[in-house]
């Protein structure tokens, strides 16, 4: 029992806040040197032919590159539900009796972080055939679609979490109220582009990274009016 207060009482200190929230600022960081290691921004997305995407595909290398890159945006992920989970205390100690909200924030963060590592995994599975023995076209086909279907719910929940998280930045009134529509709007802006290209998908699922690290900056700052959660 002295050993989980003690826990308890580290986690809520100052310093353990400032731990938390270099998790969240670490989430985005970590996502654009993914990008310079994966050689993602060169992917054809599912509306391009099938002989440009399987061209990407057979010239793509599985290498400690590519393998660097995907533990570190993995490792981002699980940072960012750190950050998310001290959120949802957050908002359980500040929320006005709305235990709930805190609750569904981490629920659907982390049905968006399953979506997102789907995306990468059968991405780095039709890498990993290219250099091992190659796919017929079919294969890389299914396994881009199946990339791309993934990043695709991932919008839908990202909404769901955006309007969550926002809604929860306004309520505690411990985040700048800006910040919270900012948060809203961008999930609703994710909801809209899920009818659009994945140019566009590429452009609002960017803006979370920011609104994030921004919050994590704040909560960073601001250590002291976090600690009692």
């Amino acid at each position: 029992m002295a050993g989980s207060d003690l826990m308890q009482g580290g986690l809520r200190s100052t310093f353990g806040v400032r731990i938390t929230a270099v998790c969240g600022m670490l989430w985005g960081v970590l996502a654009i040197v993914r990008l310079m290691l994966t050689g993602e921004i060169d992917r054809p997305d599912w509306t391009s032919s099938t002989a440009s995407i399987v061209d990407f595909y057979e010239k793509a290398q599985f290498d400690s590159k590519l393998l660097a890159g995907v533990g570190l945006v993995a490792l981002g992920y699980i940072l960012v539900l750190v950050f998310f989970s001290k959120v949802a205390s957050i908002v359980e100690t500040y929320g006005n009796g709305a235990p709930w909200l805190g609750k569904s924030i981490v629920a659907t963060a982390i049905v968006t972080v399953t979506f997102a590592l789907g995306y990468l995994g059968t991405f780095l599975a039709a890498v990993f055939w290219s250099s091992h023995g190659g796919l017929g076209a079919d294969g890389y086909l299914v396994l881009h679609g199946l990339s791309f279907a993934s990043y695709a719910l991932s919008l839908l929940s990202d909404l769901v979490l955006g309007v969550l998280l926002g809604g929860a930045f306004l309520v505690t009134r411990l985040f700048p109220s800006w910040l919270g529509w900012a948060v809203i709007l961008t999930g609703l802006a994710e909801g809209v582009a899920w009818f659009l290209s994945p140019a566009v998908w590429n452009a609002t699922s960017g803006l979370p990274y920011l609104w994030v690290f921004i919050a994590a900056a704040i909560m960073f700052r601001r250590a002291e009016k976090y600690t009692a959660a």
